[in-house]
């Protein structure tokens, strides 16, 4: 694939190594191209924040569709590109090419948002950290194994199939944690996903990730007090480090409780027992006891249920603590 690009008055170090970590793509496959910046054409700009217009330059890439690349610091909108520092090594910079080249595959599932204050999915609406958690777990993704995540610049990837959640580096995971738990942000549902454009990204456990999130997050409702739960599967807690959590899981992959069963078992406050099933929900571990299909609009207030033929076999399911490709 031909990938065409504009390198506009980068320093002399900088555009060398830009230049050098663009004709390593011919490993991934990719073509790079090198184009004016004003050529309708171009796909992927860098720009260095510091230089001379280049507030300009990034609005109008942005407003062109351009995905853009900034070295220094800027406020931009995840789904446009992706900031980074100049100092950047060449085996780094062809990272960041490949995250770029695969923020212009994504394609977004336009969903309703089932929420005041926030646009469909698809429309670039940032949903509140309590918010963002219920639509990890709601019906209309339910479906999506593959999920982009925005938290200001940081993206994040959760891919719910292998129990994983990526991003460019471990720091951004760390980064994107704190900020969607304080701001919030944006989420789509990804239809093309190739994971060799992700094959550089560092991974952390998915399950630790949510269960950090839902305890930070503000304005999740509770749970329902007359609803039992259990869990599909064992959560990958090691990250955690949350004792209550594990306790919580081994009980729920043990049998059905409900919330006033969990408290008394566990010691632990009704409010953090519903965050956890939260978490369990948004990761598509958690069901209700009863076994039944709710509709529309569920949650742990009435959570979706797998249906039992779409259980995973215990290969799939090692395979999928382990991250594995075969864990669908």
């Amino acid at each position: 694939m031909e990938i065409k690009v504009a390198l506009p008055e980068l320093r002399e170090d900088l555009a060398r190594r830009v230049r050098i970590a663009c004709n390593l793509q011919a490993g991934f496959g990719h073509r790079v191209k090198y184009v004016p910046v004003a050529d309708r054409d171009c796909q992927i700009l860098f720009v260095e924040s510091a230089a001379a217009g280049a507030a300009d330059r990034i609005r109008q890439a942005v407003s062109s569709g351009v995905t853009v690349v900034v070295f220094g610091v800027v406020d931009l909108p995840g789904q446009a590109g992706i900031v980074v520092a100049d100092d950047r090594s060449i085996a780094e910079l062809a990272s960041d090419i490949q995250a770029a080249i695969a923020l212009r595959r994504e394609r977004p599932v336009a969903a309703a948002n089932g929420h005041a204050g926030g646009d469909a999915v698809g429309n670039r609406g940032r949903l509140g950290p309590g918010q963002l958690l219920e639509r990890l777990a709601g019906p209309d993704l339910a479906g999506s194994g593959n999920l982009k995540v925005t938290a200001g610049s940081v993206v994040l990837l959760i891919r719910r199939g292998t129990s994983r959640v990526l991003g460019r580096s471990h720091s951004d995971i760390m980064a994107g944690a704190e900020r969607l738990a304080q701001e919030g942000g944006q989420i789509e549902a990804i239809v093309d996903f190739d994971p060799k454009h992700y094959a550089s990204w560092a991974a952390r456990s998915l399950d630790s990730f949510l269960v950090r999130l839902a305890k930070a997050a503000p304005g999740l409702p509770p749970a329902r007090e007359d609803l039992s739960f259990r869990l599909d599967d064992w959560p990958d807690l090691a990250e955690s480090g949350d004792q209550v959590a594990i306790h919580v899981a081994a009980r729920l992959v043990a049998g059905p409780a409900n919330i006033a069963q969990l408290a008394r078992e566990t010691g632990a406050e009704p409010d953090a027992l519903s965050r956890l099933l939260w978490a369990f929900r948004a990761a598509g571990l958690l069901a209700d006891g009863a076994g039944t299909r709710p509709g529309a609009g569920a949650s742990v207030q009435q959570p979706i249920v797998r249906p039992a033929a779409s259980r995973p076999g215990l290969l799939t399911r090692i395979a999928r603590r382990f991250g594995l490709e075969m864990a669908r």
